[in-house]
């Protein structure tokens, strides 16, 4: 009986034993075969037009340093010593200095992106390490950018122009509602029409997220915006509340014998506000709330470096939100779960082969997967 007992007990430390080395062994190809993230390229000074309207510092400490707040204090998790930025920043911890992604706790971002990491076999930024300052001052901004960029722990900082919906420039567009010619076959069209005859393309079974302002959600011709989830406090303006309803219009424009219908009439909808977000924020916010397969439009632009950041009436030089590296990341984040994004080029007439913008476009250098759309 002691004999057995004996046995028992050794089989169950054996098999112990064995799940310990195969975890092991399933853990370390995992992490060898991570694709390496691009870490940005800082710059030394930074230069802003006057003319720019700017709402908030974005800062990207490195990964290897882990960065949190904790108790009014910057510190590292590693060890490492972060008491320059820890007293460059105390003025600004207690009055506007927050996590930049937190819509999400900590431990959740944590853990979605180990998930995310294993599931697309490639690195992904920690989203714990980005910070946000509010700030109007575009001085002290361009003050703190320098200053933080200067540091050894700072993977980059940066100031971030307001993002502005893609509007269209006068005169206004006149009433196409009877003449969607862009439902009809190429080339005059993306032969929606024809997709709506076979099961599923119509948009049915899955859910697209517009980012942007706002939207007349009771619009007598857009039934899935009634019903449809928002997220974020909307803005009280009639160009974002005009651009929003007209994009969810040509998305999910009731399939119902007058107004107009959509291209995916049968998809479900999602908004989300970027009023009281970041640009950042709002695209996570969406990827928390959608799944494998779904969409993310990014219905945004905002002045790029051709004007340094300058905002203009005319919008030349404005480029699409991921040329921002948080915005960036939080893409990568929506490719990594499986959800495609569609992200607006911008109405800037801009070349992003120019040099002026380095490799951030090149797809060998850094790649959102992103499906990035122009007209």
């Amino acid at each position: 009986m002691k004999q057995s007992r004996i046995l028992t007990w050794l089989i169950f430390f054996i098999s112990l034993s064995v799940i310990a080395v195969d975890a092991e062994q399933i853990q370390t190809p995992k992490t060898t075969l991570l694709k390496s993230r691009t870490i940005p390229i800082k710059p030394n000074q930074i230069e802003f037009s006057a003319d720019a309207q700017v709402e908030r510092v974005i800062i990207k400490f490195k990964d290897s340093y882990k960065v949190r707040i904790r108790q009014n204090k910057i510190i590292s998790l590693k060890g490492l010593s972060v008491l320059t930025a820890d007293k460059f920043l105390k003025p600004y911890i207690d009055i506007s200095l927050r996590r930049l992604f937190k819509t999400n706790s900590e431990h959740n971002l944590s853990r979605q992106k180990e998930i995310f990491q294993y599931r697309s076999l490639t690195e992904l930024a920690d989203l714990n390490s980005y910070f946000t300052i509010e700030i109007q001052s575009l001085p002290e901004a361009i003050q703190i950018v320098n200053k933080l960029n200067s540091l050894e722990s700072v993977e980059i900082a940066y100031i971030e122009p307001s993002p502005v919906p893609a509007v269209d420039i006068a005169p206004p567009t006149p009433d196409y509602n009877a003449s969607q010619l862009y439902l009809n076959p190429a080339p005059v069209g993306i032969d929606a029409l024809y997709a709506h005859t076979v099961p599923g393309g119509d948009g049915t079974g899955i859910t697209i997220v517009d980012i942007e302002g706002n939207w007349q959600r009771t619009h007598e011709d857009l039934d899935k915006a009634a019903t449809g989830f928002l997220v974020g406090d909307v803005i009280n303006d009639q160009s974002w509340l005009d651009h929003g309803t007209a994009v969810i219009g040509v998305l999910i424009g009731s399939d119902n014998g007058y107004g107009i219908t959509g291209i995916s009439p049968g998809a479900d909808l999602g908004m989300v506000s970027i009023n009281t977000m970041s640009t950042a924020e709002a695209i996570y916010a969406a990827v928390d709330s959608l799944d494998v397969g779904d969409i993310i439009l990014i219905e945004l632009q905002a002045p790029g470096p051709r004007f340094n950041f300058a905002a203009r009436q005319d919008q030349k030089g404005y480029i699409c939100m991921e040329y921002w590296q948080a915005n960036y990341d939080a893409i990568k984040y929506a490719w990594a779960k499986g959800i495609i994004v569609v992200e607006a080029a911008g109405n800037g007439e801009e070349n992003l082969d120019d040099p002026l913008y380095g490799s951030l476009f090149d797809t060998n250098y850094r790649n959102s997967h992103a499906l990035l759309v122009g007209a």
